[in-house]
């Protein structure tokens, strides 16, 4: 996704478009205040989506690579959190999104992250892999190999 001005526009950005729209759904259909089991879901939810994504990001600085989408990688980070899926910061997404879901109470609402899961594939982690797979191929081979894009 790019800005008018021809920039790619960042993760952080379409994602917090995703979690406003989110919002804005719920109040356009009438939520009601979610039942206190599903809050409660929907908030451990987003803490561990949150610590996860938080994870990762710690994991990227300790390797000193960027967390830029899309600029050229100095390093294939494999190990913590990256050894079981290869975007833990984006399934941090998805998990942040669905307990927002949860606490909005409104199924509708579920409508942003399944939103948020192409997106990210499409816009960021397809790219992100193009690059990874021309600077390191060998070891960007293996590593596919061991870790799911996802989960």
């Amino acid at each position: 996704m790019t800005s008018a001005g021809g920039e790619r526009v960042p993760p952080p950005l379409v994602f917090l478009g995703i979690a406003g729209g989110m919002l804005a759904v719920a109040v356009a259909t009438g939520a009601a205040s979610a039942p206190v089991p599903i809050a409660a879901a929907g908030l451990v939810l987003m803490i561990g989506g949150s610590v996860l994504h938080h994870v990762a990001a710690r994991t990227f600085r300790s390797h000193g690579t960027t967390l830029a989408t899309l600029a050229e990688p100095t390093e294939l980070v494999t190990s913590g959190v990256f050894a079981r899926t290869r975007n833990p910061m984006y399934l941090g997404g998805v998990m942040i999104l669905i307990g927002w879901a949860a606490l909005l109470g409104s199924p509708f609402a579920l409508l942003g992250p399944v939103a948020w899961v192409p997106l990210a594939e499409v816009l960021f982690i397809r790219p992100e892999e193009r690059l990874l797979e021309r600077r390191f191929a060998e070891e960007w081979a293996g590593y596919r190999a061991r870790a799911r894009r996802w989960i």
